[in-house]
């Protein structure tokens, strides 16, 4: 792949955009992360002079991947950023203070990313966190270092973007074997399901940026359920989500939430009673214990 193909680099411009230098929207939006004692390394085009902003009819994506000693797959995912068909892309790169092959990738391609920093932080959630505050674009994707996405997710994401009926946009995802890449089963988006569960795909979705600041960040003292509660918060808050019928991303069987399936199903139901209105959590209940009995 020639870099002149790179998604991240069609187009870049030279004047710093306000989001970094303003408060917008009650949030600071930073160009780069605090300098500190723990901070390993960081780089890419953005520190350079080169940045992104919104095109007429090219609404920017910022696209952030979180990392912590994920060498085996993460040039993929890399390169299934880079290689979107869609030109507006910002990408970010969180690691979390990898000791293994993480960083020589990274900079393999750093002259294609934006921003990205190595540095210790929380876990996974806290990383999104954070990379969410470095994001200028108007939409935000998080694709993790054991996937990534199809090429023209990004294109899909932003057509149905341009109409402005969505602030989230929900995608179906393909499951493959984890060593072989074998498809294993392809899950579809249902937001109208989130009271039962995650019935969306939080590799093949896409949030406006509005909406982590008006309505919710992920909490980072769960350990598999913040991107449910999120998603449920936002669906309680009637933020407006669009289904979309494609396959927007690809996920290697075998993460957190497939291992520790019990601690999926214990925070899960924690995040229903905290997030649910009563009586719907109440009623949501009722029809599980039908479901189980039939």
């Amino acid at each position: 792949m020639s870099c002149v193909n790179h998604s991240t680099l069609r187009r870049i411009v030279p004047e710093m955009p306000d989001c970094f230098v303003r408060q917008e929207g009650g949030r600071a939006v930073c160009m780069k992360t605090p300098n500190s004692v723990g901070k390993i390394a960081e780089g890419g085009i953005r520190l350079q002079g080169k940045y992104k902003v919104d095109a007429e009819g090219q609404p920017l994506v910022s696209v952030i991947t979180a990392v912590y000693n994920g060498a085996e797959f993460l040039e993929d995912t890399i390169n299934s950023v880079l290689g979107q068909k869609y030109s507006n892309v910002e990408y970010i790169v969180i690691d979390g203070g990898s000791t293994d092959a993480t960083l020589s990738i990274i900079r393999k391609y750093e002259h294609a990313i934006d921003y990205w920093v190595s540095e210790p932080d929380g876990g996974v959630y806290a990383a999104m966190n954070k990379g969410i505050s470095l994001a200028s674009g108007s939409w935000i994707g998080l694709i993790n270092s054991d996937d990534r996405y199809t090429k023209d997710a990004i294109e899909i994401v932003a057509g149905v973007a341009k109409d402005g009926a969505a602030d989230i946009v929900c995608g179906d995802l393909d499951i493959v074997s984890r060593q072989e890449g074998a498809f294993i089963a392809r899950r579809s988006a249902n937001y109208l399901k989130l009271p039962f569960g995650m019935y969306v795909n939080h590799p093949a979705s896409f949030v406006r940026s509005a909406v982590y600041r008006s309505v919710a960040s992920y909490d980072s003292s769960l350990r598999i359920a913040a991107d449910y509660k999120f998603f449920l918060t936002a669906f309680v808050s009637k933020v407006r989500f669009c289904n979309v019928s494609a396959c927007l991303a690809v996920m290697r069987d075998g993460g957190l939430s497939i291992k520790h399936e019990q601690l999926t199903k214990q925070e899960e139901r924690s995040v229903r009673k905290e997030v649910l209105p009563y009586a719907l959590y109440l009623l949501v209940v009722l029809i599980k214990k039908i479901r189980r009995r039939g």
